[in-house]
């Protein structure tokens, strides 16, 4: 596991002569030291993600040798949600809404990012927020917003994630009750309406 220290024990190795044998490891990889008979693993670069076909040579000083091939795997998880999956959001028309993703981990403590792949014409991300700012009446209704969560260690691997959005247009009110009128025939009367409210101020 990348940002992890594995050991692995060779089994136990046999000389007829009891010479004293070496471990030769080829490609020599900068991640991988031997230390008698184990291999102590510590990858902590991205480029080391992925399977490695090593070549274990076990040489005495004469040098005669016999050569063993093996596979070791690095791996990396992908970042996930501690507890709580992305939430539908519902906003108002003309309103402003921050969004902050449920908290995300990275096994390996790498850096997290965010990438949408399918939101609506008025979202945008910063970092791990999306911040949805509805401004016309096309906006209204419900929107799907679909992104992934990478760490940007394995190239091609993420998982997808969605929510929606719905923007909701209310319609104007009255912001105190009508009083009721008396009017008497052939009179004139003014009556002023109470104030008007429109929470979008449409």
């Amino acid at each position: 596991m990348l940002n992890e220290v594995s050991e692995y024990l060779f089994p136990d190795i046999f000389d007829y002569e009891n010479d004293t044998v070496t471990i030769i490891l080829n490609p020599p990889l900068g991640f991988i030291k031997i230390s008698q008979q184990k291999m102590i693993i510590s990858p902590v670069l991205f480029n080391t993600v992925g399977i490695h076909n090593l070549n274990v040579r076990l040489q005495d000083p004469w040098p005669l040798y016999t050569e063993y091939n093996m596979t070791l795997e690095v791996a990396n998880t992908l970042p996930r949600f501690v507890n709580n999956q992305p939430s539908d959001q519902t906003m108002y028309l003309n309103e402003v809404l921050f969004y902050n993703l449920p908290a995300l981990i990275d096994k390996e403590k790498h850096e997290i990012y965010l990438i949408p792949t399918a939101m609506p014409s008025f979202a945008s991300t910063h970092g791990l927020q999306f911040i949805f700012k509805p401004i016309n009446l096309d906006d209204v209704g419900v929107k799907n917003v679909l992104f992934m969560i990478t760490d940007n260690v394995t190239q091609g691997v993420s998982d997808s994630y969605s929510f929606k959005v719905t923007v909701v247009n209310s319609p104007p009110f009255f912001k105190s009750p009508l009083e009721n009128l008396k009017v008497v025939q052939g009179s004139v009367r003014d009556y002023t309406f109470p104030q008007i409210s429109d929470r979008e101020n449409l």
